[in-house]
């Protein structure tokens, strides 16, 4: 009929699966194209079927087709096809009367696509959020609209705000609203949230679709009612899900890592003990200074380079925490006197006081009246320096030795400036410390001297252009040649005979003087056996070499010279090492150990200078002292007067109450000699009884009588 014609033609052509069952018999009556499309079967196969000619099973217990014949409307069902694979669908179930019959119409879709993009975008999600938990970081997960989606516990510890109040902002607040700006209320302020660098960089990558990492922004974040500016690591990621653009940021904290970097900067150019900028901070501003300098010829600046006399003997003795607190002192002593001086100075907040290192400090005063004015600043801080210091329980000196350089005598570069100005402090320390000395052009003749002379002299130890003479050590009253003292000469061979005070202190700044030391020492036990097997009984009963203090530091100074010794085949007690008293009261306790380990071995110690180096005589028992050496500068002022008569007597009882011998040094006069008899002095050397002479003079050598007791002059 032509109404069935109709039915017909709807079922066919419907854009869903359509199956028409007998509630009653539960077999098919009639199917649409689409329904045997999507069952794969054809539509003659299915009619006449029951339902599970469709499906072998439902993913649930009710029939898949007609459900007991339930009305349902749009209900998801996984089905299971007769080829194994599921098929996901919405299905529709209705009771409607065709032809006078009551049918169940049921209607399929097929949402398997559907079902598979939700699957996929849960599984993204789930990833996102093991992602946005783990992560150490403050993860957040936007719409393209620049609202928070997600985010995860770490964001919101980083901002103090949980999750719901995070996404809970919407409309225009975006990501702006994870902080407040200068805003309390953070969302309501489109416009300050529109100026945050944090949205400004999210929009760019919204908009452009590229990638940031890394980028580090600072903004205002309101936090327990305070507002801070934290620095911000950010990186944004686009991202598509369920066919929509989203973007996954990261957000780390470096605050304290920015925080660090600019302590590391500051530390950079800052010493850290005193606060004060150093050296590369210093030079930085002395080139300012010299490029100024060259441009206006109305501008001066000085250099004043500073050193501390005795430093390093308080260091060593009191320990190394109250040397730093005398640099700490020192350091503010040094600001706030060249703060004091606004008069001499057009602005005294250009000055630089710089901390070089170890006692070392510089003063760069800036844009000076007069470049005479440097010499009043020098005198103001010599009279700083001289009041005694109060470190703990302990009240010490330390004075200043200062070199200063002007720009209107100099027009070098910075570190030219600041070697000169090193130049001229080392010359105020050789004038007597606690002074300063002006640079001139002299002093770096001699510095460059002095270089000459430490290159030549490495040349000399390994050429062996050194070589050894011998003092006498004469009995005073005898008149006999006691002991020979081993003096170190050098022959140059372009510039001659190159005397001992020129090149001995540039040996021990170096180093050299421990492999000239050793080479003396073995040289001078040598000669010594050689005068034995020549002289026999003539020979000197024992020889003296002079120890450094570099190498009195040496640990292992005894194995050295109990090798030498047993090489040698020189008896230990004819050896006597000389050592300065300014040597062993640099360090007593270590020097003590040190010379005790050594007359062990079985040599003698004789302690030379003495009376220069500021030791109370009541040291002398700490020390395993032979001989005592009184230094040449009383013997030379004997003639002067009393009192230097009183000290030397003084001396001479108190090391034979000690059981210690003497000898005078320096002797150059009759007058001197019977002082010395005077006072019961034992032995003496000086140029009154023969200079230096070489080994072979040695084995003709006679001594002069020269007025000694039971001799005619």
């Amino acid at each position: 009929s032509e109404n069935e014609a109709l039915q017909r033609l709807l079922v066919n052509n419907l854009p869903v699966g359509m199956v028409i069952v007998d509630p009653k018999t539960r077999l098919i009556e009639r199917v649409n194209h689409h329904a045997a499309a999507l069952f794969g079967a054809p539509m003659e196969r299915l009619v006449g079927r029951g339902c599970d000619a469709l499906f072998c099973q439902s993913q649930e217990d009710a029939c898949p087709v007609c459900d007991k014949g339930q009305t349902i409307d749009n209900a998801e069902r996984s089905m299971l096809r007769h080829d194994g694979s599921t098929l996901a669908i919405l299905k529709t179930v209705k009771r409607v009367m065709l032809n006078s019959h009551e049918k169940l119409v049921e209607c399929f879709v097929d949402i398997s696509e559907r079902k598979q993009a939700e699957d996929a975008l849960r599984v993204e999600r789930e990833n996102l959020q093991a992602i946005f938990s783990a992560s150490p970081l403050g993860m957040l997960l936007l719409d393209d609209q620049a609202t928070i989606v997600h985010s995860n516990v770490q964001m919101g510890r980083m901002v103090a705000r949980n999750l719901d109040q995070m996404i809970s902002y919407r409309g225009g607040g975006g990501l702006g609203c994870v902080h407040s700006l200068e805003h309390p209320e953070g969302c309501g302020h489109a416009e300050a949230c529109g100026q945050c660098p944090i949205n400004q960089s999210i929009l760019h990558v919204l908009n452009t679709g590229q990638a940031i990492h890394g980028t580090e922004v600072q903004f205002h974040l309101m936090r327990d009612g305070k507002v801070e500016l934290p620095w911000l690591s950010l990186s944004a990621e686009p991202l598509t899900l369920n066919g929509k653009k989203h973007l996954v940021v990261a957000i780390d904290d470096i605050t304290q890592r920015k925080l660090m970097e600019e302590e590391l900067r500051a530390g950079a150019r800052t010493d850290k003990l005193t606060g004060l900028p150093n050296r590369a901070l210093l030079l930085d501003r002395l080139k300012h200074a010299v490029q100024r300098a060259a441009r206006l010829s109305e501008y001066h600046f000085a250099v004043l380079f500073l050193d501390f006399d005795r430093f390093k003997t308080i260091n060593d003795s009191l320990g190394h925490d109250v040397g730093d607190e005398l640099l700490r002192q020192i350091a503010q002593r040094l600001q706030a006197t060249v703060r004091s001086g606004d008069s001499l100075h057009r602005d005294v907040r250009q000055h630089t006081t710089a901390r070089l290192g170890g006692d070392e400090f510089v003063v760069l005063l800036d844009a000076l009246a007069s470049p005479a004015d440097a010499q009043i600043v020098a005198n103001r801080l010599l009279d700083a320096f001289s009041q005694p210091y109060q470190l703990g329980a302990h009240t010490v000196y330390s004075t200043a030795s200062i070199g200063i350089v002007t720009s209107d005598m100099h027009s070098g570069s910075a570190d030219e400036i600041l070697r000169d100005a090193d130049t001229a402090m080392y010359e105020a320390k050789l004038a007597g410390k606690g002074q300063f000395v002006v640079f001139d052009v002299s002093m770096r003749c001699r510095v460059q001297n002095r270089l000459n002379i430490e290159s030549d002299l490495r040349k000399a130890v390994e050429e062996e252009q050194l070589f050894l003479l011998y003092q006498p050590i004469v009995s005073l009253h005898s008149g006999k040649v006691e002991s020979y003292e081993a003096l170190v000469r050098w022959r140059h061979p372009q510039r001659g005979l190159i005397a001992p005070g020129e090149f001995i202190g540039i040996a021990e700044e170096t180093g050299l003087i421990l492999p000239i030391g050793q080479w003396v020492l073995r040289q001078a036990c040598e000669q010594f056996l050689r005068w034995r097997a020549i002289m026999g009984a003539a020979a000197p009963a024992s020889i003296s070499v002079n120890l450094s203090r570099k190498q009195l530091m040496l640990a292992d100074l005894p194995q050295t010279i109990e090798s030498i010794l047993r090489q040698t085949g020189m008896a230990a007690g004819d050896l006597h090492l000389e050592v300065t008293e300014s040597a062993v009261m640099n360090n007593v306790d270590a020097a003590a150990q040190t010379l005790r380990a050594i007359k062990n071995i079985g040599v003698k110690i004789d302690m030379d200078d003495f009376g220069t180096g500021y030791s109370s005589l009541a040291c002398l028992h700490q020390f395993p002292i032979d001989i005592l050496k009184i230094d040449r500068s009383f013997v030379a002022n004997l003639e002067r007067g009393r009192h230097f008569a009183a000290l030397v007597h003084a001396v001479v009882q108190l090391a034979r109450n000690l059981n210690i011998r003497v000898i005078a040094e320096g002797i150059e006069t009759a007058d001197q000699l019977l002082t010395l008899q005077t006072l019961e002095c034992e032995l003496g050397q000086g140029y009154l009884f023969s200079p230096p002479i070489s080994a072979e003079q040695v084995q003709q050598y006679t001594p002069k009588p020269v007025g000694l007791p039971g001799q005619a002059a």
